[in-house]
C-alpha cells in the first residue's frame, strides 16, 4: 500500500518535466518511479525545447511537424494506461487512427479555418479544444456531447457566440475567449447558459469598457495583462505583468497578483522621486520602456532586466539587455549573457562572465574592441557589424551568428574553437570559414566588391557536417564529409547530382521550382518545402522517410518501394495498394485504389464533396510517371 501511494505521488511530478528523454529516465531511478508511469491517464503532450542561436531551413520548417508526430507515438508507448490522448490539430489530422484508439480526445492547439468539417470525426469524442480563428466560421457545439472545455481566440475575426452555443443547458467546465466588439451581448446573457466560468482575455480592457456598462456575472472573469485598478480583473499568468501610468498603487497590484515578470510602461507616479520595489522578491523579469527620471530600486531576486539604464542594478543579475543608451556605460563583469542594441561606448572588465552575447548596432559600425574581451563566450550574434577584429583570442567561441554584416576576415583570424556559423545576408571579401566548421548555415551572401560572390572554397581538412545554403556554395564541390544538407532557391536546370556525397543521410529542398536528383545510397529522410521535385533513383537509396509541406506538384515516382513514412501538410489522400509499400505504416490518411472515387482521371483530389475530411482543399497534383 505505501508503495502505491509512494508511486501515485511520483505520478503527480511527470507533467512538469519538460521532455519525453527526461522522463524515460526518471522511470529507471527504481521500481516505484516505473509504476508512476503506468498511473498517468493523459499523456503529458511535451514540447520541443528551444536553442539560443535558431538555425531554421527546410529541413527544421518540415521536421516539426514529423517531430511532433515521433513524439507522440513515444509518449504512447511510454504511458501505457492512456485514456485521454492530449495533441494538436494538426497532428491529430496526419493521424488518424488516434480517433479510433481513445475515447477521449484533448485539442491543445490548432488553426481552424473554413475546413472546420475537420472536427466532425471525433466530435463525440472531444473534451477540450483550444484553437485560434483566423476566418469567419461558425461550429455547433451541442453535438460535442463530452466537450467541457474550450478556448477560442479569434485573430481579425467577429465571433458570434450564440452561433457557437446554441444549447442553453449544456454543461461547460469554462469557455475562454478573447474580447471582440460583438461579444457583450452573449456576455450579458451569460447567467442563461450552463457555463461555470466565461473567461475573457484581453490587452485594450480601456478601449472596450464593458466592465463599466454594468455589473458582470460571478461566472465572467476577466483576464488581462495589464491592472485596472478597482477593476475585477485578473492578470494572465502566462504574460508580462504590465503597470503603466494610470496606476497609482503598485504595493496593492504586487499583493494581488505576485507577479514573477513585470513591464514599466511609464512613470506611474511623477510626484514621487523614488520608486522602491526591492520588497517584491517575487520578481525576477523587469523590462522597462523609457530611461527613468527617477530613482528605482530592484528586489535582490531580479536576474533579467531589459532596459536603457543601469543604476542601482543588483548582482543578482545574470541576463542584461541594454538598447539607445547614449552616454558611456561599463557591463557588470557577473554577467553571464548580454544584448545591447544602439549602445555606442561601452566597456567592461577583462575579467567578466559573459558567454553569450547578441550585438546590434548602426549600419557600418565596427565591431568594437571590447568584445575581443569576452573570453569566456561561447555564442555570439553580431548585426550590422563592420567586422575587421582578429578574433583569434577567443578561444571558446563555439556558435557564431552574423546578420547583414560586413565580414573582412580571413580563416586563419577566426578561432579554432568555432564550430557553427550562421550567416545571413552578410558582404564578404575572402572565404572566412575555418577549418574546425562542423555546420554552416548560408544565406544571401554577396560580395563586398562590384564583382559577384562566386562562392566558398572548402578546406581539404575541413569536416563539415551540416550546411543549409541558398546561393553563394557549389554543391558539387561540397566536403564528402556532409551528413545533412538543405538547399534553397535552386534554379539550376541541370541534374543535381549527390551521389558523391557518400555519407548524406538528411536532405532538404526549398523553394525550388523543379529538381532532378540523384540521391546517394545512404541517404535516409527527404525533406521538402514548396518544392518540385524527382528523384532519378529511388530504389537505390535506403530512403525510409519522405516529408512534404506545402507542395503542389507530387512526383509520386520518386517514392520507393520501401518506404516507411510519408508525411504530407495538408494532408491528402493517395490511390496506394499496401502490397506495393510493404514497409508504409497505412492508417486513414492514405486510401488505397478501391476508393478511386476519390480521384479524377488526372490523379487531382476530389474537392467537391467539401464535407470529405480526408481531403485537402489544397490543389496537390499527383504525378505518376
Amino acid at each position: 500500500m505505501t508503495r502505491t501511494l509512494e508511486a501515485i505521488y511520483l505520478s503527480i511530478v511527470i507533467p512538469y518535466i519538460n521532455d519525453i528523454r527526461s522522463v524515460k529516465v526518471f522511470q529507471l531511478v527504481n521500481k516505484k518511479c516505473f509504476d508512476s508511469i503506468g498511473m498517468i491517464r493523459i499523456n503529458p503532450w511535451f514540447t520541443p525545447q528551444g536553442n539560443y542561436i535558431q538555425w531554421h531551413d527546410a529541413i527544421k520548417e518540415v521536421s516539426s511537424d514529423v517531430m511532433k508526430t515521433k513524439e507522440l507515438d513515444q509518449e504512447i508507448q511510454l504511458f501505457r494506461s492512456i485514456q485521454t490522448i492530449q495533441t494538436d490539430l494538426d497532428t491529430i489530422k496526419q493521424r488518424k487512427e488516434i480517433i479510433e484508439a481513445y475515447n477521449c480526445i484533448r485539442i491543445k492547439y490548432g488553426i481552424i479555418d473554413s475546413n472546420q468539417f475537420i472536427l466532425d470525426s471525433f466530435k463525440e469524442k472531444l473534451v477540450e479544444l483550444r484553437v485560434i480563428i483566423k476566418k469567419p466560421i461558425c461550429i455547433d457545439f451541442k453535438e460535442f456531447i463530452q466537450l467541457k472545455r474550450i478556448k477560442l481566440i479569434s485573430i481579425n475575426v467577429k465571433l458570434n457566440l450564440f452561433q457557437f452555443f446554441t444549447k442553453k443547458n449544456q454543461k461547460f467546465d469554462w469557455v475562454y475567449v478573447n474580447l471582440t466588439q460583438n461579444i457583450e451581448l452573449f456576455i450579458n446573457q451569460i447567467d442563461d447558459y450552463e457555463i461555470k466560468k466565461f473567461v475573457i482575455e484581453t490587452r485594450k480592457l480601456n478601449g472596450i469598457n464593458i466592465l463599466n456598462k454594468q455589473r458582470l456575472s460571478n461566472k465572467v472573469i476577466v483576464c488581462c495583462n495589464e491592472w485596472i485598478e478597482n477593476k475585477e480583473a485578473i492578470v494572465n499568468y502566462q504574460d508580462t505583468f504590465l503597470y503603466s501610468s494610470r496606476k497609482k498603487n503598485m504595493n496593492e497590484a504586487m499583493k494581488l497578483y505576485y507577479p514573477y515578470s513585470i513591464e514599466l510602461s511609464w512613470l506611474y507616479n511623477e510626484n514621487e522621486m523614488v520608486v522602491d520595489l526591492s520588497s517584491f522578491t517575487n520578481i525576477i523579469q523587469i523590462k522597462q520602456q523609457f530611461k527613468p527620471k527617477q530613482e528605482y530600486y530592484y528586489p535582490s531576486s531580479l536576474k533579467m532586466y531589459d532596459g536603457c539604464s543601469l543604476k542601482n542594478i543588483p548582482n543578482s543579475l545574470i541576463y542584461l539587455y541594454l538598447s539607445d543608451v547614449v552616454e558611456s556605460i561599463t557591463i557588470p563583469s557577473y554577467i553571464i549573457s548580454l544584448k545591447l542594441e544602439n549602445i555606442p561606448h561601452w566597456t567592461i572588465a577583462d575579467k567578466n562572465c559573459i558567454n553569450s552575447l547578441k550585438l546590434i548596432t548602426d549600419i557600418n559600425d565596427k565591431l568594437p574592441y571590447e568584445v575581443t574581451k569576452l573570453k569566456n563566450m561561447k555564442v555570439m550574434h553580431l548585426t550590422n557589424c563592420i567586422i575587421t577584429n582578429t578574433l583569434t583570442v577567443l578561444t571558446r567561441l563555439n556558435k557564431l551568428r552574423l546578420s547583414q554584416c560586413k565580414i573582412s576576415l580571413n580563416s586563419n583570424e577566426l578561432p579554432s574553437s568555432l564550430s557553427s556559423i550562421i550567416c545571413r545576408n552578410c558582404k564578404t571579401k575572402y572565404c572566412f570559414l575555418p577549418s574546425s566548421l562542423v555546420s554552416l548555415q548560408i544565406l544571401g551572401m554577396k560580395s563586398m566588391e562590384e564583382t559577384p560572390f562566386y562562392g566558398f572554397i572548402f578546406h581539404s581538412q575541413m569536416k563539415l557536417q551540416q550546411l543549409s545554403n541558398d546561393t553563394g556554395i557549389n554543391i558539387t564541390n561540397t566536403p564528402t564529409t556532409i551528413t545533412y544538407l538543405s538547399i534553397k532557391n535552386y534554379s539550376n536546370n541541370e541534374l543535381l547530382n549527390l551521389k558523391n556525397l557518400s555519407l548524406l543521410n538528411v536532405l532538404g529542398i526549398s523553394n525550388s521550382s523543379s529538381v532532378t536528383i540523384i540521391i546517394p545510397s545512404k541517404l535516409k529522410e527527404l525533406y521538402c518545402f514548396s518544392s518540385i521535385v524527382t528523384i532519378q533513383n529511388p530504389n537505390e537509396s535506403l530512403l525510409e522517410g519522405m516529408y512534404f509541406k506545402s507542395c503542389k506538384m507530387i512526383n509520386w515516382s520518386s517514392v520507393p518501394k520501401l518506404i516507411k513514412h510519408l508525411l504530407f501538410v495538408p494532408t491528402i489522400s493517395l490511390p496506394l495498394n499496401q502490397k506495393d509499400y510493404p514497409n508504409l505504416k497505412f492508417h486513414k490518411s492514405i486510401i488505397p485504389n478501391s476508393q478511386s472515387d476519390l480521384f479524377i482521371s488526372q490523379g487531382l483530389p476530389n474537392t467537391i464533396n467539401e464535407r470529405r475530411p480526408l481531403i485537402s482543399k489544397m490543389d496537390i497534383k499527383i504525378i505518376d510517371n
